[in-house]
């Protein structure tokens, strides 16, 4: 019984083996010819039909190559002066707002009996008369309106904000003009100065 197995464990080993090499034949004769197939339509030439129907493409689409600039010293100089230049106007601008700054520097309040002598400047009586006097606005100006116009209304603010004002002036101007000015009036206000 045990010689019985023996040998039908070897001719199992066996049978397996040869399937295994039979597998192995086939598996490397397929890939040897798919090889051999892949070669052979790689290295033939185009059909004609692929040919004729083929879209053309232009040699000069072929050169993907990045040419440098010949011009880019030149644009790089121009560049460079606009930037010097750029410079230069913020430069000046900032040297006439420090200037203007310290020549309105005299009439900042920096002490307290400063302060007090102001106050009581702006709210006597007569202040907004001898103000119109100043302006020549002669009349009843009893209030600062007499002097500097009434105030916007909402719908005049409404207007030129949204750029249904009928004067050529609001017309023309976008917010961004809007803001500069109102930023503008705000610093003067504060520094005592004029801000251009």
């Amino acid at each position: 019984m045990a010689e019985n197995r023996r040998q039908n464990l070897e001719g199992s080993l066996q049978a397996l083996w040869q399937r295994r090499s039979e597998g192995d034949k086939l598996r490397n004769s397929r890939v040897s010819r798919k090889f051999e197939q892949h070669n052979k339509a790689a290295a033939a030439p185009e059909r004609e039909d692929e040919i004729l129907t083929r879209s053309t493409v232009l040699e000069a689409m072929m050169d993907t190559k990045v040419y440098p600039d010949p011009q880019r010293f030149s644009r790089a100089d121009r560049s460079r002066t606009k930037v010097l230049a750029k410079e230069s106007a913020k430069r000046e601008a900032r040297r006439d707002a420090l200037m203007e700054l310290y020549i309105s520097a005299s009439n900042f309040i920096v002490q307290e009996s400063e302060l007090r002598a102001e106050i009581d400047r702006v709210f006597t009586e007569d202040y907004f008369r001898k103000q119109s006097q100043a302006v020549n606005r002669y009349g009843a100006t009893e209030n600062t309106w007499g002097i500097y116009g009434k105030p916007p209304s909402i719908a005049n603010m409404l207007e030129t904000s949204t750029g249904t004002s009928t004067k050529l002036m609001d017309y023309y101007e976008s917010e961004y003009d809007r803001s500069v000015k109102r930023q503008k009036k705000i610093a003067e206000d504060l520094t005592g100065g004029k801000m251009e």
